[in-house]
């Protein structure tokens, strides 16, 4: 990291994620992340492999950003 905070992209795509800022945010080797498209940039989030109302594992989707069970979606 250089003296401004940046972070180089190498040949394949590829950015460290700093260790700071992985600790800070529980991001571990083998977590799935998400890239959602900003206006001015790229938010990095961790997908959590539960719905975000019920706490189920399965039939998970993404539905505005968050993580959602086929059976709460269906409620909404």
């Amino acid at each position: 990291m250089n003296e401004n905070g940046f972070r180089k992209m190498d040949h394949l795509g590829r950015v460290v994620v700093p260790s700071d800022m992985r600790e800070k945010y529980d991001l571990k080797e083998h977590d799935k992340v998400d890239f959602i498209p900003q206006e001015d940039g790229i938010l990095l989030k961790k997908v959590y492999n539960k719905c975000v109302f019920c706490n189920s594992t399965k039939y998970l989707t993404i539905y505005h950003n968050k993580t959602i069970c086929s059976k709460c979606r269906k409620g909404l």
